[in-house]
């Protein structure tokens, strides 16, 4: 054996010592971190696999209830629904108060629909649940609230980067038709026309309405230019 073999030997059997020793002195610490990561993915796996199958068993319930409420069974349908917007995973929570609003609607409690659709407003993170339910509040309460509540409820909603700005606007130049302020009524029919994104039946009441706005005027102009050739 070369004088080099003995050296190499030397520290290897050193090295293998040092490792030895800092196995003693820190192994149980290495073998602890082993166990915390083991543990900590199988918690988030199994974190992650209850969360999919609490929503898929939530979309279940909920469609489930849609039917019965489809079926002309509201009472039923409102069990499930108050159950998932109480506990349920998801957007499956504010879909269901919606629902319960929309039963509620239907029964004629218009209160309580309107107070469950400003729930959810309040309540939700989606924004489009949240404008979604603000329009149908606004529109129960078109007959009775003053022009001022509609804009306060969905005014901001008229601007072009809004994606209710269509449904915010017939409310907005309804509820202003409603209270007689006519050309306010008027500009924001002409803004649905003018958007050629307007969805065709909202485009046809706003013609229809503005029909009706300039009716009175066309009918004085009418009748005083046959004053005048008298």
């Amino acid at each position: 054996m070369s004088e080099g073999d003995i050296f190499r030997e030397v520290e290897q059997d050193m090295r293998r010592e040092q490792l030895a020793q800092l196995w003693r002195k820190y192994g149980v610490y290495v073998i602890a971190t082993a166990l915390v990561i083991v543990l900590a993915v199988g918690g988030y796996q199994g974190w992650t696999w209850w969360q999919s199958s609490r929503a898929a068993s939530d979309g279940t319930a909920f469609v489930e209830a849609s039917t019965l409420q489809q079926n002309g069974q509201p009472d039923a349908a409102a069990e499930t629904f108050s159950a998932l917007a109480e506990d349920g995973m998801g957007s499956y929570s504010a879909l269901s108060e919606l629902r319960l609003a929309a039963i509620a609607a239907a029964k004629g409690e218009t209160d309580a629909a309107v107070q469950a659709y400003d729930s959810v407003a309040e309540s939700t993170d989606d924004s489009m649940l949240r404008g979604f339910a603000r329009i149908q509040a606004a529109t129960l309460l078109i007959d009775t609230a003053a022009p001022s509540e509609i804009e306060a409820r969905v005014g901001d909603m008229r601007d072009d980067a809004s994606p209710w700005r269509h449904s915010a606007r017939e409310l907005l130049a309804l509820s202003a038709f409603k209270a007689d302020e006519n050309e306010k009524a008027r500009t924001l029919y002409q803004e649905l026309l003018s958007d050629s994104d307007t969805p065709g039946p909202m485009r046809q009441r706003a013609q229809m309405m503005l029909s009706l706005i300039n009716a009175p005027a066309s009918a004085g102009s009418t009748d005083a230019a046959s004053a005048s050739a008298e």
